[in-house]
Order: C-alpha cells, then sequence, then structure tokens
C-alpha cells in the first residue's frame, strides 16, 4: 500500500539544502523485490527513497504479512532507528529498481545540531506523518469498512497519476487497513452496488472522486 499523505522530503528543501543533505549520505542499489533490510538489523541509519519505493512489511507469527507500507520516492523512513539507536521494526523489500539515500546516526546528528531548515523540513514531514497515524487510528474506531476503505482508495487515487484507475490488489488493501481479504471484498462490494467504484483485475475505477467524496463526508 502506497504512502501518498506524507510529503516529499527533497520537496520541501532547496537545491542547495537537499544538495547538502545527499553529501552527509551515502546511496545505495537495490534490484526489484531485493531485501533492503530485515526486521531486528541493528544498522542505525535513516533512508531517503531516491529512485523506485521501499515496500515495509511487518510478519505475524505466521510468517504473513500484517501490515504494509510502501515509501515513496522523496520519501524518508527510520527516522527513530538513526535517532534512537533501535533495532528496525520492519523488513523492507525494493519496490522496482530503487536508489536508497542512507545517513546514519552520526551525521543525523551533525544535522540537528547544524542544518536549522533541514530540521524543520525532517519536522514537517514527522508531523504530517502523525497527523496520518491519528486519523488511520479514529477511522479504524469510527467507520464501517466501505468508509475506511473509499478514504485509501481516494488517497491512492490521488497519488497514481491515472485519471479514475488504481492499480493495486485486495491482500494489499487487507494489509494497510488491518483487515482480512473477506472483510476487503465485502466493503468493494457496498462501493460498487453504490454506484461508487468498478473493481477488475488488479484494478479498481473510480470514475467520480468528487462523488465519493460526498458519500464520505456523508458516512462520518
Amino acid at each position: 500500500m502506497n504512502n501518498p499523505g506524507i510529503p516529499n522530503l527533497l520537496a520541501l528543501l532547496s537545491p542547495r539544502e537537499a544538495e547538502l543533505l545527499s553529501g552527509f549520505c551515502h546511496r545505495r542499489h537495490y534490484r526489484d523485490g531485493e531485501v533492503v533490510h530485515e526486521r531486528g538489523d541493528p544498522d542505525l541509519e535513516m533512508g531517503l527513497v531516491i529512485k523506485g519505493g521501499v515496500k515495509l512489511m511487518r510478519l505475524n507469527q505466521s510468517g504473513e504479512v500484517a501490515f504494509a507500507l510502501t515509501v515513496l520516492e522523496g520519501q524518508n523512513y527510520g527516522d527513530s532507528v538513526a535517532l534512537d539507536s533501535l533495532v528496525r521494526t520492519h523488513r523492507a523489500i525494493a519496490v522496482g529498481e530503487t536508489e536508497i539515500d542512507f545517513l546514519s546516526a552520526e551525521a543525523f546528528r551533525r544535522i540537528l545540531e547544524n542544518e536549522p531548515k533541514i530540521v524543520e523540513a525532517l519536522y514537517r514531514v514527522a508531523a504530517h506523518r502523525l497527523v496520518a497515524a491519528v486519523d488511520l487510528v479514529d477511522d479504524m474506531r469510527m467507520l464501517k469498512i466501505e468508509a475506511r476503505l473509499a478514504k485509501r482508495l481516494l488517497a491512492l487515487l490521488m497519488q497514481s497519476g491515472q485519471a479514475g484507475q488504481i492499480t493495486c490488489l485486495q491482500e494489499e488493501l487487507a494489509q494497510f487497513l488491518g483487515v482480512s481479504a473477506v472483510t476487503i471484498a465485502k466493503g468493494l462490494r457496498i462501493l460498487e452496488a453504490n454506484g461508487l467504484i468498478e473493481t477488475g483485475y488488479r484494478r479498481i475505477l473510480v470514475p467520480d472522486p468528487v462523488g465519493v467524496q460526498r458519500w464520505l463526508e456523508a458516512q462520518d
């Protein structure tokens, strides 16, 4: 599941600031599907996706994916790992041909001490993450699955760049929303019965996003 609500860190920086940040990092390249790191790895670095994407996954006790989130180009992850010397909490897999700039804990602290504009951009990204996390928890408590699903589909549609169409798997939606594939299928049927979406193989059509938004406002 993509993470479209989080700002692009590099877009918040001037070209000089982005170049300065890059100078603190070391870049690594990964093939599609290659493991970037495993849960529990002690590499104390923040990652900034330059090209491609990184799918962060947590597995349950039976080895099935319980949660998945894709970090997009220009987005960073692992701040707390670098700042607080924590081990990795997720397995990370490259999505497509991927390039990542890694910032060590030592370099991170130098930036915090000396580069206020970069710190401001990092803070703004972190603030957006917090709002998104609170919204997700609120939705779990207050909204039916079809409304939660509609919100996620609209967010994905904004990020997809394809007019009225989202390419995704029902399993990915289930992983992100923390429900079963059966529950996702039920939610999709309700949205389709209301004329809000059309489902197909590996894709979902949203012919009238404004109509979906109006329907959502009536549910919330």
